[in-house]
């Protein structure tokens, strides 16, 4: 609570109680001890979501987080003594939904299950998540996915193997972010942001889902240090790596999609509030899963560098890929490389943009046209949904089967998704249309193969696209989709990364506010809003993480993709900060 992220000068840290008044860190658990260890893991992932130093100038918001406009809550799991990790025993009543009850709306675990005998097992605590999320539609929950990929598949530990929320591996940062720690051969083409990390825990789990889900940079990252006896407002950094570190990027990411929903970016790219919506935790899955980029290669370090295949697109290596979020959200302004976006799947049953199967004979039918250039980029369209709880231990978890199908035109040429043979696995269908036909209608259909119950969902559609039209049943809605996003944001909206360390101490649950004031308008929203939360602490077995010190201002693959503050529009919308 001393770092310059976290620090506030004209308020005491918030053990135990909520304080909306603290410039960053509005409430903070105390279920272990108020401290993080030597290593600084809880310290230094909270950083990597929505850290913000409180001196604004110079080198010191270099290293500010994904979020950094975003509230925290802290919810400490962590003996800092015996370098344990302790949560309660029924983690959704007692960690989940105690940050939920205070504002936390995008929860982001940096921890996992020790044992490697639950390694991809679908535990209480994987059924715990899923709970949490069913009913509370408006939550998402992030785990990180392992560090123990050098032994293979099937080692994404528990809770991450959970259903409905998003399990987080780690790829490789830019070179630069390797000049800064002792490497060997740092100038390899294997260490570049596109390759995933050999340490990342891989898929599937027991019953054949793919995991992980994304990816993001973890191997390194450049975050706050947590210094023992420090001066109050110290700005240390360290580098770190594990899927712990990757983990908090794509958590700052979900928690910036979030955001553009919410203050009325969808449909027309720009801010107008009578636009807003509040997205469900499936939509803002759905979004980093559309974002994501493919990675050919895998790099080990395991006496010696080498680099091997990722397996295919998706892969359980890397799930969906790389989240770059430039890819997806449109800024309405012109671009030579216009992107459109479609989106169904707001957490409120009144809204226009929520969808739902009620019955295996309904079909929901999206039309949308493309423009009439001569060259079309990729069409991609993702369907996710919160799935109902599944048994421990079931042999098969998903309950609801909702499936995907794409048809081109008045032809009868059809596009299946991904992973053709997952019939009753997944909770995700994504299809990619490659080379699309200009001025060509295409039709999309969502139905159920099987229906326990009413059965939610979330779907988004990016392309060249200049019209979709939503028919169900016998009512029909139409949105006109903006036709670009700006060049100032093309570089990309990807953040940094995070991974899963081993001396994790301090469970940070990363609280979100939506802050206005962002847009430096005069509304503003309630204390307990729309807060994000970032839970991290540590595997006690042995993890193959590794800390550095860093000494001055080294670059890193927090400055992937070259991502830096942005004037979006008049509001100025700083989406990102991650510079290295």
């Amino acid at each position: 609570m001393t770092h310059c992220h976290f620090y506030d000068p004209n308020n005491d840290p918030p053990y135990d109680k909520v304080n909306s008044n603290h410039r960053k860190v509005i409430y903070y658990n105390t279920y272990v001890d108020s401290t993080d260890d030597s290593e600084g893991h809880g310290t230094h992932v909270s950083s990597t979501t929505s850290g913000k130093s409180y001196l604004d100038y110079g080198d010191f918001s270099t290293y500010n987080g994904n979020a950094y406009n975003a509230k925290l809550a802290f919810f400490d799991i962590g003996d800092t003594t015996t370098k344990s990790l302790s949560t309660p025993s029924d983690i959704n009543a007692h960690l989940l939904q105690t940050l939920y009850n205070v504002g936390a709306r995008v929860l982001s675990n940096s921890w996992g299950s020790a044992s490697a005998s639950e390694a991809g097992k679908y535990t209480t605590d994987s059924r715990a998540v899923d709970s949490f999320m069913k009913n509370f539609p408006d939550a998402l929950v992030l785990f990180a996915a392992g560090n123990d990929g050098e032994d293979g598949a099937g080692t994404v530990s528990s809770p991450a193997t959970n259903k409905n929320g998003v399990c987080v591996g780690a790829s490789m940062s830019t070179t630069d972010s390797f000049r800064a720690v002792s490497t060997p051969d740092v100038t390899s083409k294997y260490y570049s942001e596109n390759f995933m990390a050999g340490f990342s825990s891989q898929g599937p789990t027991l019953d054949g889902r793919l995991k992980p889900d994304v990816a993001a940079p973890g191997w390194f990252i450049n975050a706050a240090k947590a210094v023992a006896g420090a001066e109050d407002g110290h700005c240390e950094v360290q580098n770190m790596k594990g899927t712990s570190m990757a983990t908090p990027t794509v958590a700052g990411n979900a928690i910036l999609i979030k955001e553009y929903f919410q203050n009325g970016w969808y449909p027309t790219g720009k801010p107008v509030l009578s636009n807003s919506f509040i997205p469900s935790g499936a939509l803002l899955k759905a979004i980093l899963i559309q974002s994501g980029t493919n990675m050919d290669f895998v790099t080990y370090d395991n006496n010696g560098v080498y680099q091997e295949s990722t397996g295919g697109y998706p892969s359980n290596i890397q799930g969906y890929g790389r989240i770059q979020l430039h890819k997806v959200l449109n800024f309405g302004q012109s671009s030579t490389n216009p992107i459109s976006l479609f989106v169904r799947g707001s957490a409120d049953t009144s809204s226009p943009y929520y969808a739902q199967i009620s019955t295996l004979s309904e079909v929901d039918t999206y039309t949308f046209h493309t423009s009439s250039s001569s060259t079309q980029p990729t069409i991609r369209i993702t369907l996710a949904y919160t799935d109902d709880l599944s048994s421990v231990g079931a042999s098969i978890t998903l309950i609801n089967d909702l499936y995907l199908t794409v048809t081109e035109g008045s032809t009868s040429k059809t596009y299946s998704a991904y992973l053709p043979n997952d019939v009753d696995i997944n909770n995700v269908e994504v299809v990619d249309i490659t080379s699309p036909l200009s001025d060509t209608t295409y039709t999309v259909t969502v139905r159920a193969r099987v229906l326990s119950s009413v059965q939610s969902y979330a779907l988004v559609i990016t392309g060249d696209v200049t019209e979709a039209k939503w028919n169900v049943t016998s009512t029909s809605d139409s949105t006109s989709l903006s036709n670009s996003i700006s060049s100032s944001m093309r570089s990309t909206i990807i953040a940094l990364g995070i991974v899963i360390i081993v001396f994790g101490a301090l469970l940070g649950v990363i609280t979100y506010q939506l802050r206005r004031a962002q847009y430096r308008i005069e509304e503003t929203y309630d204390a307990d809003e729309d807060i994000a939360n970032d839970m991290q602490s540590h595997h006690s077995r042995q993890t193959r993480g590794s800390t550095h010190r860093s000494n001055g201002r080294s670059r890193n693959q927090d400055n992937l993709n070259d991502i830096e503050h942005r004037e979006l529009t008049e509001h100025e919308l700083q989406m990102i900060s991650a510079r290295g």
